[in-house]
């Protein structure tokens, strides 16, 4: 790709135990974090990474059929990474940003840093079934493990059927079973607290080769393979302006602000829903989706 450049990781130079990698995907947040929460019960350094997948976004370019495009999408998730970046910056560290399809760079930085898991949380799409597949063969190949733990659902796959053993196809009955079988355990929060006393320095990723995202010096310039922090929307090949272009507060503080709203109308849901023009659902559907707030959260706040 014209312009593209490569970060230079230097292999099996950091010190002491083999890192883990928390690949975040749809759960971009720090906190109730299965993931992390699941790396932080062992005794290994943590490395926090997130790809922009050019299998994701090159589609999403022609979709637009614009050079440089606005896409609120890849605005939204673009803050909310910077919200991470600067919190795992107050911590001493940073977030790892990958650039190029992902099953190829998250094996590459995992053999690089001589990580010896990588742990995601469980992805359901065909897609990234697919690739959540190729990325444990080359980790399984490197000798490192793939671990996905359940963060986006309370009840997945055959977890939850009817009593002929199949999936339901009709809400209420589904909703019966669902009370009936969830225990609060299930919605129990994924602590991260030790988070700031494990996460490798700014000074081991660098040690590693790790350099931070150098700004475009022209349009064509593609960012790194990896690099701290996150590559300019524009580097990537959308517009800036997709930024501006948000319509409401990302990141986990936006997330949080809309929740305590609506906790304080919450018990006017059931009529106030049917009702475009009044102030009814919760408008938290955006950051469910990307994982800027726990779905426990939201369960421990409903039950």
């Amino acid at each position: 790709m014209p312009g593209q450049t490569k970060s230079h990781i230097a292999k099996g130079v950091l010190p002491g135990s083999a890192p883990q990698l928390i690949w975040l995907r749809r759960d971009l947040r720090l906190t109730d974090h299965a993931a992390l929460h699941a790396a932080l019960a062992q005794p290994h350094p943590v490395v926090l990474v997130f790809v922009f997948d050019t299998t994701i976004l090159e589609p999403l370019r022609a979709e637009h059929g614009l050079a440089q495009p606005i896409d609120r999408r890849l605005g939204f998730i673009h803050a909310s990474l910077q919200a991470i970046d600067d919190e795992l910056k107050s911590m001493g560290s940073r977030l790892v940003c990958g650039y190029g399809p992902a099953d190829e760079r998250v094996p590459q930085l995992a053999q690089a840093l001589g990580a010896c898991r990588v742990i995601s949380a469980q992805d359901f799409e065909p897609a990234a079934i697919a690739r959540d597949l190729q990325v444990a063969q080359s980790l399984k190949a490197l000798g490192a493990d793939f671990v996905q733990v359940k963060d986006q659902t309370v009840f997945q796959g055959t977890e939850l059927l009817t009593g002929a053993g199949r999936p339901f196809s009709v809400f209420t009955p589904y909703k019966k079973a669902w009370l009936r079988t969830f225990e609060p355990s299930m919605a129990a929060e994924r602590a991260t607290r030790d988070l700031p006393t494990r996460v490798l320095s700014i000074e081991g990723l660098a040690a590693a080769g790790l350099q931070a995202q150098a700004m475009p010096q022209a349009q064509s310039d593609r960012p790194a393979d990896w690099g701290l922090g996150l590559p300019s929307l524009g580097s990537m090949g959308f517009s800036d302006d997709s930024l501006k272009a948000i319509s409401l507060e990302p990141a986990a503080k936006g997330a949080q602000t809309l929740l305590r709203d609506f906790e304080t109308r919450a018990h006017l849901y059931q009529e106030a829903r049917d009702f475009p023009a009044v102030k009814g659902p919760s408008y938290l559907s955006t950051h469910l989706r990307f994982g800027t707030i726990s779905l426990r959260e939201c369960v421990r706040k409903a039950i």
